[in-house]
């Protein structure tokens, strides 16, 4: 989990000003359980501390796995994705590894 102390938040907010995105991908991973979901619905909450609001379906059995890593990435993406959002999406029934695939991720 990002320590809020490490994000100055003038940064976050100068960032979050310019933020423009509607479709995005969100991430996480726990105990070796990889989970990504394309969203619609995110935005920032407060820049102290900063944090994300990211809505997700919380009957679905698979996203539970947000809840227990306690952590989550919010991939922005553009117009060239759309290929990967559909992925993410579930259009196409890969398995969550050929969906991580599709792109080349990193970690922080």
């Amino acid at each position: 989990m990002l320590n809020s102390q490490q994000m100055d938040p003038v940064v976050y907010r100068e960032a979050m000003s310019r933020y423009a995105g509607h479709v995005q991908i969100v991430t996480t991973e726990y105990e070796g359980v990889r989970r990504g979901v394309t969203i619609t619905a995110a935005c920032s909450v407060s820049d102290r501390p900063p944090s994300l609001l990211v809505c997700l379906n919380n009957g679905n059995p698979n996203n539970t796995v947000f809840f227990e890593s306690g952590y989550f990435a919010l991939n922005s993406l553009g117009a060239h994705h759309q290929a990967l959002a559909n992925a993410f999406a579930g259009f196409g029934g890969l398995a969550p590894d050929d969906r991580f695939a599709l792109a080349e991720w990193q970690r922080w």
